[in-house]
C-alpha cells in the first residue's frame, strides 16, 4: 500500500513502515553497499524520530508532498 493510500485511509499505524520500505528502495538504488551500510547504522536513530512525525496527520501529509 502507498502512503498516500495510507493518509486517505487514516492508517497512520502502516506509515513508518511503508516509509522505510520507500527509503530502503533508494538506498538499493545506490548501488553502494558502502552507503547503503552507513545509513542503516544511522537508521535506527532516525526512525524515532520519523515514527513521531508520521503519527501527526498533517506532519504526514507535508511529509508527503516533500517526498512526491
Amino acid at each position: 500500500m502507498s502512503f498516500s493510500v495510507c493518509l486517505e485511509k487514516k492508517q497512520l499505524k502502516s506509515l513508518p513502515e511503508v516509509n522505510t520500505q520507500f527509503h530502503d528502495l533508494l538506498y538499493a538504488l545506490s548501488r553502494s553497499p558502502r552507503l547503503v551500510g552507513m545509513i542503516y547504522g544511522l537508521r535506527d536513530h532516525i526512525f524515532r524520530f520519523r515514527q513521531i512525525i508520521l503519527k501527526d496527520e498533517q506532519q504526514s501529509r507535508t511529509s508527503n508532498e516533500d517526498h512526491d
